[in-house]
C-alpha cells in the first residue's frame, strides 16, 4: 500500500489478451482505494468506471497523461476522491457477497437472512 501511495503513478496495465477479452484486474480497484488515480490501457476497465479513468491504449501516452494528472493533483483531488468512494460503495468484498446473496434470493427463491 505504501509503495502505491508513494509512487508517481500506479497504472493497471494489461496484456493484449486481457484487453481483448475484457478482463478486469483487481489491481485497478486496489490502486484507486489506496488513493491513486486509475490509469488503464483497457477500454473495458475505463467503461466500468464511467470513463473517468485516465485511459490510452498507448502505454507511453498513458504514463504521460498520468504524470500530467499527478503534477496537478491539487486540482484533480476531487476526481480521485470520487473514484475512491465509487470503489468503496460498489466494489468491495462485502458488496460482492451481498450481490451474490441477493442474486440467489431473487432468482432461486432462497430466503437469506442478513445480519
Amino acid at each position: 500500500m505504501e509503495l502505491i501511495q508513494s509512487s508517481i503513478v500506479a497504472p493497471a496495465i494489461q496484456t493484449k489478451w486481457q484487453v481483448e477479452k475484457g478482463y478486469i484486474p483487481c489491481r485497478i480497484f486496489k490502486n484507486i482505494s489506496y488513493g491513486k488515480m486509475g490509469l488503464t490501457n483497457s477500454i473495458t476497465v475505463n467503461k466500468l468506471f464511467n470513463n473517468k479513468l485516465i485511459y490510452s491504449d498507448n502505454i507511453r501516452e498513458l504514463l504521460k497523461k498520468g504524470m500530467d494528472f499527478e503534477y496537478n493533483i491539487t486540482q484533480n483531488k476531487d476526481i480521485v476522491i470520487e473514484l475512491m468512494n465509487y470503489v468503496k460503495n460498489n466494489h468491495t468484498y462485502v458488496n460482492r457477497c451481498n450481490f451474490i446473496l441477493n442474486y440467489l434470493s431473487n432468482n432461486f427463491n432462497i430466503n437469506i437472512k442478513k445480519k
